[in-house]
């Protein structure tokens, strides 16, 4: 197995980016939208968050892409995902009357959990031979 690690670490950076890459892509272009479902979840100064949250995917999903400064994408990624999962996922999860909606709410607060798991990981891992940063 040691000797795939290096390709199999670029595979799992570029399948672990997506998900950040595109939520990127939706903050940043459809601002007044998740503006409006930001507010709607108690979320302060909405449009600014959605913006600098916006840019937190962008920077964190290009770092660990590309595997340049991994760490600090990795840590970028876990400052955004750690309020994001509590003030959209947990307290949504709580407060929704609609089982469908409790439902999906705890599969995204499940799914971030995961992810700020496997951004723990990547951040000490590291990007592998095959990255900018080639560690």
């Amino acid at each position: 197995m040691e000797k795939y690690k290096n390709g199999l670490l670029l595979i799992g950076r570029v399948l672990f980016s997506l998900i950040f890459a595109f939520g990127a892509v939706g903050h940043l272009t459809k601002i007044n939208a998740m503006a409006g479902y930001a507010a709607s979840a108690g979320v302060p100064f909405p449009k600014l968050a959605i913006i600098v949250t916006g840019l937190m995917l962008l920077v964190g999903s290009i770092s660990i892409l590309l595997g340049w400064k991994i760490s600090y994408g990795a840590i970028i990624l876990i400052i955004f995902l750690i309020p994001v999962t509590y003030q959209i996922h947990f307290l949504g999860m709580l407060h929704a009357t609609d089982p469908m909606m409790k439902q999906e709410q705890m599969l995204n607060l499940l799914k971030n959990i995961g992810l700020i798991g496997g951004a723990i990981y990547i951040a000490f891992l590291g990007a592998g031979k095959y990255s900018i940063d080639k560690k």
